[in-house]
């Protein structure tokens, strides 16, 4: 008996004894299983026969055993292969040409495989939610959850007051939206240097190296063996250059084209500096204009306190009314309730500062008063010259004229696809080999040669016919035109429309703004002297309450014109583009 892990190494059956002997082959086993594939009876085991593996390498997987016994007492349930030839002499050197046993290997292995990848599909599903009647149960987020940390340095400085300038510096420092037009300028950039290096040539170096080792027959009056080996191995390096010289102007138009996204890139860098800063604005002027309404509900309250006192003292006195006292006390908790409210728009408006900023919203934030701030001068006395100003420095309008130029000459890079090209290709490299032969085990010397080969060629390009592809993107490329054309025009009316209105809007808050402090002045005479009036019994109760509400909304007014007057003006500037100019006078001071 002849036992081989097919695992290792195969069996060369050199020779076997008499004519009559066949070889027997288990069938297929596990890998690892100790139990023999095909149990052959004691007499049918060691009948002679000759096995080597010295010459041939062949392996069959899966076959525990082999065993050569007599034609005449073949086993059953055994797969045979007959290795004897007519002469009954030595067998050739192979083993199975017949292949039976090899199919039987592979279907085991096909079905192992089989197994494998069903086992790979199932864990791929299991990944997924099991049913949609629960929810998915994730891994441990925990290095996604880490991402997400508020990063413990805040942009802004504990207990510091800040003004809009110092608020707005930091804001076109920590945004993350002026980070991210940032990065698409620069993209823009590398994008335009991207298509400039097409008039560059293209260089580049290709090498392959192998060996071979084949085995090929020969007449046993030469070879004794009946073959002989080859050994052969080469390499082949290839440096081939290949330079586009004429295309008709489509790397031109591209360059072009590439040029004016950079400048709409860059425009649209400047215009959200502008829209942060104007946002910074907005939400510090409404910050605090709550913050000045808490001081205007905080006076209410005292004043609705300071009446409901007076009512309390009558009352004691016999002077009023039990249901003039309640009045009273009503009027000061709704100015209690108003102080609250108030207090929570702060909060609101705080938030909105700071999502503004692009810091951390629950980041207090402290700023000046309202009446610390400068209200601006006067408007100029005609629209038309602002809006003048708005056509030729606002920078998303600019963007847009930059982005239909590219258009345009995206339409001439279509145009151009229609023409030849022509370039030129210039290889130079070789082959280097070695090789040599084995006779009888006897190796001959290694003999070595090189071909060196080299050539250039110019190349003339020119599709004649794809599908009508080529109209079909001109004709692309034209309706991208049309759209930018209008998208322009869009842009235009509605600048100009937002001028109109941030000029209308700043022009009504400053004049209002002096019939508002006219009307808290008058508001307070006529509160005092109502007061003063009902604590000699003058004057009544009704006229009291009336006065101080009166104040309250006056105060209110004021507040809210001031607001406007400063919000309307930072919309006039943004739509303008003047917003802009000073942004960019500041960045260039020293």
């Amino acid at each position: 008996m002849i036992s081989r892990s097919l695992e290792t190494r195969a069996i060369d059956v050199r020779k076997v004894p008499r004519r009559d002997c066949v070889i027997a082959v288990g069938t297929p086993q596990l890998v690892g299983d100790p139990r023999p594939a095909v149990r052959v009876p004691d007499a049918d085991r060691g009948a002679g026969a000759g096995v080597g593996a010295t010459h041939l390498r062949q392996g069959i997987r899966g076959i525990g055993y082999f065993v050569t016994v007599p034609e005449a007492r073949q086993p059953s349930g055994v797969l045979w292969v007959n290795l004897t030839d007519s002469s009954g002499g030595a067998v050739p050197q192979c083993i199975a040409r017949r292949v039976c046993v090899p199919a039987l290997v592979v279907a085991v292995s096909v079905s192992l495989a089989a197994g494998a990848l069903s086992d790979d599909e199932l864990r791929w599903e299991r990944a997924a939610p099991s049913s949609p009647a629960a929810p998915w149960t994730p891994p441990d987020l925990t290095d996604y959850a880490r991402a997400l940390q508020v990063p413990k340095s805040p942009a802004l400085d504990a207990g510091r007051t800040y003004d809009l300038p110092a608020l707005i510096d930091v804001a076109e420092r920590s945004n993350p939206k002026t980070h991210i037009a940032w990065e698409r300028a620069r993209q823009a950039a590398l994008a335009a240097g991207l298509v400039e290096s097409e008039y560059y040539p293209m260089l580049a170096l290709v090498a392959s190296m192998g060996a071979q080792s084949r085995v090929l027959p020969a007449p046993k009056t030469l070879v004794s063996d009946g073959f002989f080996r080859l050994d052969y191995g080469d390499v082949t390096p290839i440096l081939s250059l290949r330079w586009l010289i004429f295309d008709f102007g489509r790397r031109s138009a591209a360059l072009d084209a590439a040029t004016e996204q950079l400048l709409a890139a860059d425009l649209g860098f400047n215009a959200t500096h502008e829209e942060v800063v104007f946002r910074v604005q907005r939400s510090f002027y409404d910050l605090v204009s709550v913050r000045s309404r808490i001081g205007v509900a905080e006076k209410s309250l005292d004043a609705a306190r300071e009446v409901e006192a007076a009512a309390n003292a009558r009352l004691e006195h016999g002077l009023a009314t039990l249901p003039q006292a309640s009045l009273a006390r009503q009027q000061a908790i709704q100015a209690a309730w108003e102080l609250e409210d108030a207090q929570a728009r702060e909060r609101d408006a705080q938030v909105a500062l700071a999502q503004s900023i692009g810091t951390v919203p629950t980041t207090p934030i402290e700023v000046v008063d309202l009446s610390s701030i400068a209200l601006p001068a006067a408007l100029e006395p005609a629209v038309d010259g602002v809006i003048d100003r708005a056509l030729r420095q606002r920078p998303d309008l600019i963007a847009k004229v930059a982005v239909l130029r590219a258009r345009e000459a995206e339409v001439r890079q279509a145009r151009a696809e229609f023409l030849p090209k022509l370039s030129l290709d210039s290889d130079v490299g070789g082959r280097f080999a070695e090789s040599r032969f084995t006779l009888d085990g006897i190796n001959t010397p290694r003999t070595g040669y090189a071909e060196p080969a080299y050539g250039a060629q110019l190349t003339l390009t020119w599709p004649l016919f794809e599908g009508f592809a080529r109209i079909r993107r001109l004709e692309l490329a034209r309706s991208e035109v049309r759209a930018a054309e209008q998208d322009l025009v869009d842009a235009r009316d509605k600048a100009i429309q937002e001028v109109w209105k941030a000029y209308t809007d700043a022009s009504m808050a400053l004049r209002k703004l002096d019939v508002a402090a006219a009307l808290v002045q008058a508001s307070q005479a006529t509160y005092d002297a109502t007061l003063g009036s009902y604590r000699v019994g003058r004057g009544t109760l009704v006229d009291l309450l009336a006065a101080r509400r009166e104040l309250s909304q006056a105060q209110y007014v004021e507040v809210e014109t001031k607001t406007q007057v400063l919000t309307a003006s930072a919309a006039l500037a943004f739509g303008s583009g003047d917003l802009g100019l000073e942004l960019q006078q500041k960045s260039t001071k020293p």
